[in-house]
């Protein structure tokens, strides 16, 4: 079996955590797009 070590540990929840963070922004301006976008008739 296959030791991992700290370090790879660490790149992979680095990669997890950027990935996060660029899915948040992306959802972020998306929906303020939208909120713009949508014409309210009250």
């Amino acid at each position: 079996m296959l030791s991992l070590s700290p370090l790879d540990y660490l790149i992979s929840f680095s990669l997890a955590f950027v990935g996060g963070v660029v899915v948040a922004v992306c959802h972020c301006k998306y929906v303020d797009k939208i909120r713009h976008g949508v014409v309210v008739h009250a």
